[in-house]
């Protein structure tokens, strides 16, 4: 990534292939309380985000974990943090 890239997020399977964000995600912008709309140029959606902001990842309500500013993005969150999802 070069200096200029904004930082995003996105969603892999086991393969490391991008997939769809999954059903129930919402990013939250802790400083709004805005949830952040997707880019969906992709053609599977990523979600933009700034190194000045701090941001919550939801699954249907829940917190998942939070990327909190700290001069560096730290992501926490239970260890062995892994999430996956099934087609149907």
């Amino acid at each position: 990534m070069s200096p200029t890239d904004s930082p995003e997020m996105n969603f892999r399977d086991d393969s490391e292939n991008n997939i769809q964000i999954p059903n129930g995600i919402v990013l939250r912008d802790n400083l709004t309380n805005v949830n952040i709309p997707p880019d969906t140029s992709t053609g599977y959606g990523t979600y933009l985000i700034s190194w000045i902001a701090s941001y919550t990842l939801l699954r249907n309500n829940v917190e998942i974990f939070a990327l909190r500013n700290q001069q560096q993005q730290s992501i926490e969150g239970p260890n062995e943090f892994e999430y996956n999802t099934i087609e149907v």
